[in-house]
């Protein structure tokens, strides 16, 4: 028994985050339109900005030479950014500039200005030159401020009232600049004119005297069934077990920030040892309970479900600046265990270690930076998982699994294990201690078990089966 309890305390943070990443991929299959991962704020995230297309939020404000109120006008703009390059050809490894372009553009007024409509972007050309006239864009590092960026947009507008009967573009392009130091970007621009509207005719038909553009954003989205185990990634609408991590699929998800340990950021407890409920501008409630979030993309957030829900399913909403997404459920079930796995997708090579070591049990030099080599039969091994259900002590909301070798939490029912389909010995069955949703399995490698690179391992609890992962076994 005091080897085990060793054991269990020789859990490592660094394999938890392994464990619990982002599996980019997984984020395609499940919302195959998603908004990419954006980018910033911090110091030089124009640099780490990957290419991408962002929906915003935009409202404009038009003041004429012919209309005598304002005209207010909102909807979306969708902007196409590039990959990082160099402004400066003197400095090509210094990358602090993003090309980027207005794709679309459609903004629609309400109540006495419902009969007006401005779209924009590619293919809207002004006209003195052929419809192949695009909006083009750039965001720029500040020389002076490496956390904040200035983007351009030279904007092309085709401007419609069904009321008056009037189609009319702007020959020059609107030109939109402000500070920003994330994207997707807010910000408030205003451009003074004289900016003249024409008609078919190439006659001045409306004059612009100034427009403020107000960018904010978009709210968050979370599709249908896109709740998921984060170990097994299941790709359906499976339920998922209280006290387990879960990920969340969508768009819009944070403020634009991202925090995934790769990209050197990861999960806060406050000073009571709870893991945080708030990131990159982002709070997931899970019926109205605010809960702790492991890392946080704009299409992917990770979060644990409250240990204590004794309900069949739940709403999730996710609030970022302000604004709110529709209310997603959620299925619960008492048991829907999932098998973490190196790639993040919940197949392949398992978060499987030989028990008390830091090496995986897979084949050699098969994960980079990382030991690895095949399990022997009659070795132990550390099955990394979430979503076994209960135990005993259960932890409040966001608190790790106790480290005390004498109160260490361990699941009501014991799973069962087979390994290349022969059943294996399990000693332990709990929370991974210092973690928060994270189960251990510590399981003996069985005297029949076939070996290879690629043996099937499968964990079964309360008659539910986990996915399949692999390990290697000599």
């Amino acid at each position: 028994m005091n080897r085990m309890r060793k054991k269990q305390i020789q859990a490592n943070s660094s394999l938890v985050r392994l464990c619990i990443g982002i599996g980019l991929s997984a984020v395609v299959l499940v919302v195959p339109n998603r908004i990419q991962a954006a980018c910033g704020p911090g110091s030089h995230w124009v640099t780490t900005c990957a290419a991408g297309t962002n929906s915003i939020n935009l409202q404009a404000t038009i003041s004429t030479d012919l209309i005598a109120t304002p005209i207010v006008l909102s909807g979306s703009m969708t902007v196409l950014r590039g990959s990082p390059s160099a402004s400066d050809p003197s400095n090509p490894n210094h990358l602090d500039r993003i090309p980027a372009e207005v794709v679309s553009l459609s903004l629609t007024g309400t109540g006495s200005e419902s009969g007006l409509t401005i779209s924009g972007g590619d293919g809207v050309g002004n006209l003195a030159r052929d419809s192949s006239t695009y909006s083009p864009a750039s965001i720029t590092e500040s020389p002076s401020d490496a956390t904040q960026a200035t983007i351009v947009i030279d904007i092309f507008i085709e401007f419609k009232s069904a009321l008056l009967g009037i189609n009319l573009r702007n020959e020059a392009p609107i030109h939109i600049q402000a500070n920003i130091d994330r994207f997707p970007l807010a910000f408030n621009s205003t451009v003074t004119g004289p900016i003249p509207l024409l008609n078919s005719s190439g006659q001045k038909a409306l004059q612009i005297n100034s427009v403020t553009f107000a960018a904010t954003l978009a709210a968050p989205v979370i599709p249908p069934n896109s709740i998921v185990n984060n170990a097994s990634y299941t790709l359906s609408s499976l339920p998922v077990a209280p006290g387990s991590i879960a990920a969340i699929f969508g768009s819009n998800l944070t403020d634009g920030g991202t925090c995934v340990h790769a990209a050197g950021c990861d999960q806060t407890f406050d000073a009571n040892g709870v893991l945080k409920t708030t990131m990159t501008g982002a709070q997931v409630t899970v019926n109205g309970t605010p809960v702790p979030i492991f890392y946080s993309t704009s299409g992917q957030l990770g979060i644990q479900i409250p240990p204590d829900l004794a309900v069949a399913s739940a709403t999730v909403q996710v609030t970022v600046g302000g604004q709110t997404s529709a209310p997603a459920t959620v299925a619960l079930t008492q048991y829907a265990p999932g098998i973490f796995s190196v790639n993040n997708q919940g197949t392949g090579q398992g978060a499987v270690k030989i028990s008390n070591t830091a090496i995986f049990a897979a084949p050699e030099g098969s994960i980079p930076g990382e030991q690895a080599r095949p399990a022997r039969r009659g070795e132990f091994i550390t099955i990394f998982c979430t979503g076994l259900g209960d135990v005993n002590p259960r932890p409040t909301l966001g608190k790790p699994g106790s480290a005390d070798p004498n109160s260490l939490s361990r699941t009501l029912s014991t799973p069962q294990v087979t390994i290349g389909g022969a059943a294996a010995n399990v000693v332990f069955s709990g929370l991974s201690p210092g973690n928060v949703g994270l189960y251990q399995v510590d399981a003996q490698i069985p005297d029949g078990a076939p070996s290879g690179s690629a043996i099937d391992v499968v964990l079964s609890i309360g008659g539910v089966a986990s996915n399949r992962i692999t390990i290697a076994v000599q």
